[in-house]
């Protein structure tokens, strides 16, 4: 006989966009921001927008990010805003799954630069 082991994880989310999704009203991240199917790791993702808000999204049970360092190598930390809400996909297939909304506090453009997000 043999067996399978399956792992499912939540997806991750990131990008940017004009929409605050800090607001549960405020709609649905999946199908506006890239979706990364990946486990609970330390992220390096690229951001390249003007005037916009940038994000990453992830299950809130994978804890709070410790530290977020921009393309420069700057801690950014505290330029970020985090927010907690349910989240769902465009199927409503996790409808009930609480995730972890970081959003830059205000409307910027970050210029083709590789972000550093540690757990």
């Amino acid at each position: 006989s043999t067996s399978t082991t399956a792992t499912y994880v939540y997806p991750f989310y990131y990008g940017s966009s004009t929409t605050d999704f800090s607001i549960p009203a405020s709609g649905n991240v999946d199908g506006v921001l890239t979706k990364l199917v990946a486990t609970k790791s330390n992220k390096t993702l690229n951001y390249n927008f003007s005037n916009e808000y940038a994000y990453i999204c992830y299950p809130a049970v994978y804890g709070d990010l410790t530290l977020i360092k921009d393309g420069n190598g700057f801690d950014v930390t505290t330029t970020w805003n985090k927010y907690t809400r349910n989240q769902g996909s465009a199927a409503g297939t996790w409808g009930g799954i609480s995730y972890n909304i970081y959003r830059t506090d205000a409307l910027t453009s970050i210029p083709n630069q590789d972000f550093v997000f540690t757990f």
